[in-house]
């Protein structure tokens, strides 16, 4: 087992010092599982999934700022400049030669 041999992992569910014996029997799991049942593992391993996948969501917003997920993105109320110079047939007006310029 893992656990077993990092003191990391050891620290992390608890322990205050390094421990050579396994911190559970490998067959708890297996009880847990039974116990449980297959449609309440599902649903928490579908959570899981969920919020997994909504923080990766989050991590790419903030890392690519530019990229915009539909439920975030705002639609411009005013038309752009360029679209407000367009004529009726959808073309935009040829500029105009002045002497002056």
């Amino acid at each position: 087992m893992e656990i077993e041999e990092n003191i990391y992992l050891q620290y992390f569910i608890g322990y205050s010092s390094f421990s050579p014996d396994p911190p559970f029997d490998p067959s708890l799991f297996v009880e847990i599982r039974k116990r449980l049942g297959d449609e309440q593992i599902d649903a928490i391993n579908e959570k899981i999934i969920a919020i997994s996948v909504q923080k990766a969501q989050v991590i790419e917003e903030k890392n690519n700022p530019s990229i915009s997920s539909p439920e975030t993105a705002q639609q411009r109320s005013d038309p752009l400049p360029e679209t407000k110079k367009m004529n009726e047939s959808g073309q935009m007006p040829k500029p105009s030669v002045d002497a002056d310029v």
